[in-house]
């Protein structure tokens, strides 16, 4: 009979297993898409201001999965944008909002499913028609200074539903919201802004030339050593040209120039992550909910910070935040390891919601099958038992 609570060596198992596969998984093993499994998928929606018009500018809208440019759009003179989401691209590390491949779904390519495709994408099918497997992407304008706005979170979309999306709203920033916008930035020279504009513009090409935008953002930080932002920028374009320690620096001389601003905090967070330093990790995110005690990204990743320190307590409480606050579908992993800690205090009920809801938002070719039946098994056990 199986136990209660977890063993030990299922735990290692589980995560070992588990969160392995968050590094193991590349865009191009990962999934590929074969002629019969793509469908035509689109969505629209409508930027409005905060009195409900549209701008009179068009506003730049991005499709982001994990933290990963997918697909952009301009608005029409109405605030409509459409998006057809059978394409995509990725740059793992130029959107500074977050993420990377650990900030929601590890492998966060749009996936479509054909009817009776079979998996857990298609486990609910509608009158046989196919689902489209969103986790982890979201719709967000291009930010705009002093300005922010809210996301539209996808999820698991069935492709002949109401392709409307909703409205995404900008307004004005709170005073919390201002980290995340370079103050260096709205007050660097001319020459630097430019640089850094010229290097901005080609990171937004479907295939752009990281060296070239290198070049450019060594010039602004060149002219204005102050400038965070373009060091930030740079130590993108670095670790995405695998230059790992440049990065790291580039990321440490961001913070230095403009200890207030968030955004290189989470990007050095994102770092120690893929490398487990889970010491680094927990101090680099704290640094960032010390600026923004509410900022998602830095909560998840300090949670599993703490639990890999054994720190479980704290682990249960960050992790509980950031769930409360409704992320379950942006990080699904942490439900594995709030369920463990639940499961090992004896909170069956929460450990079994948890571990379902890990099990629900997961994509099914992301759990290993050993850890998939071992879950199963026990959540079938907790419910014969009549306590989960």
């Amino acid at each position: 009979m199986l136990s209660r609570k977890l063993s030990i060596r299922s735990i290692v198992i589980l995560l070992l297993t588990g969160f392995a596969l968050l590094f193991m998984i590349s865009p191009a093993k990962g999934f590929q898409r074969r002629k019969s499994e793509v469908a035509t998928v689109l969505i629209t929606g409508r930027i409005l201001d905060e009195a409900g018009e549209p701008f009179e500018e068009l506003i730049q809208v991005n499709v982001v999965c994990s933290g990963r440019h997918r697909l952009q759009t301009l608005t029409d003179q109405n605030g409509v944008f459409t998006f057809d989401l059978s394409e995509g691209r990725t740059e793992d590390w130029l959107d500074p909002s977050a993420g990377g491949s650990v900030g929601g779904t590890p492998e966060s390519s749009v996936k479509v499913r054909s009817p009776g495709g079979g998996g857990a994408l298609d486990a609910v099918p509608s009158m046989g028609r196919g689902r489209v497997n969103l986790s982890g992407c979201e719709v967000r304008v291009e930010p705009q200074p002093g300005k922010t706005s809210n996301v539209i979170p996808l999820g698991t979309l069935n492709t002949f539903e109401n392709p409307d999306i909703g409205v995404i709203v900008i307004r004005e920033m709170t005073s919390a919201e201002v980290a995340t916008v370079s103050i260096s930035h709205l007050g660097a020279p001319e020459k630097a802004v430019e640089a850094f504009n010229k290097a901005d513009e080609e990171l937004k090409k479907p295939k752009p030339n990281l060296k070239k935008a290198a070049k450019e953002l060594e010039k602004a930080t060149k002219e204005y050593p102050e400038y965070a932002a373009a060091w930030d920028l740079l130590a993108r374009v670095h670790l995405s040209q695998g230059r790992s320690q440049e990065g790291r620096q580039a990321f440490i001389q961001a913070t230095q120039t403009e200890p207030e601003f968030i955004t290189p905090y989470l990007g050095l967070a994102q770092i120690a992550v893929q490398e487990s330093n889970w010491l680094e990790t927990r101090d680099w995110t704290e640094k960032a909910i010390e600026i923004d005690e509410q900022q998602h990204q830095a909560l998840y990743w300090n949670g599993m910070a703490h639990y890999y320190l054994n720190e479980f307590g704290r682990a249960e409480e960050v992790l509980g935040q950031v769930y409360e606050a409704g992320h379950a579908e942006t990080y699904p992993f942490g439900l594995l390891l709030l369920g463990v800690i639940h499961a090992n205090q004896g909170k069956i009920r929460n450990a079994a919601s948890e571990l379902r809801q890990y099990l629900d938002l997961m994509p099914a070719d992301q759990v290993p099958e050993a850890q998939r039946l071992q879950l199963e098994q026990q959540l079938a056990q907790w419910k014969s038992e009549g306590i989960g």
